[in-house]
């Protein structure tokens, strides 16, 4: 592994295009044979990489292994969470800055640091809040603000250590 990183390194570093090419091409060797051997290890590559094309974009492992340590808990599972943002018809993607899985770890982290706080702004007890429509709306604008930051200085793969 340390001759791997080296080597990256210096790829990384290298403005010599011939040294990405060949990089990239050794890459995708390696992908053809982690599809035979371990076809489930080659999705989740590939579901990782695709936060290229994003801002902020967590994989469905990547935000079920962040909530799972989170202190206090949220309190709601994806699915739950993704059913109150559908039946208040707020967008759970918005291209390139987040997806959804990013979304909920944002909204979750929030909840979680602030949320006796937000109940208290709110007057809702605890284990309502996904019952309060305007409690859920201004996390969600919370995120949403962190996950657009214009000058971004929230990255919420940097914020995780991933």
């Amino acid at each position: 592994m340390e001759k791997f990183e080296t080597l990256y390194d210096q790829m990384a570093a290298s403005r010599d295009t011939r040294n990405m090419m060949l990089f990239g091409s050794v890459m995708k060797n390696m992908m053809h044979r982690m599809i035979e051997m371990h076809p489930d290890a080659a999705m989740q590559y590939v579901e990782t990489l695709e936060a290229i094309n994003w801002h902020n974009y967590l994989t469905e492992s990547e935000a079920d292994g962040i909530t799972s340590k989170m202190d206090p808990k949220t309190g709601w599972t994806f699915p739950a969470w993704k059913s109150v943002m559908d039946r208040l018809g707020l967008a759970t993607n918005e291209e390139p800055f987040y997806n959804d899985y990013a979304l909920y770890v944002d909204m979750s982290r929030n909840f979680s640091d602030h949320g006796q706080s937000l109940r208290d702004l709110f007057g809702i007890a605890k284990g309502d809040e996904t019952n309060n429509e305007q409690f859920m709306k201004f996390v969600y604008k919370m995120s949403v603000d962190d996950l657009k930051d214009r000058d971004g200085m929230f990255d919420i793969r940097r914020y995780f250590r991933l």
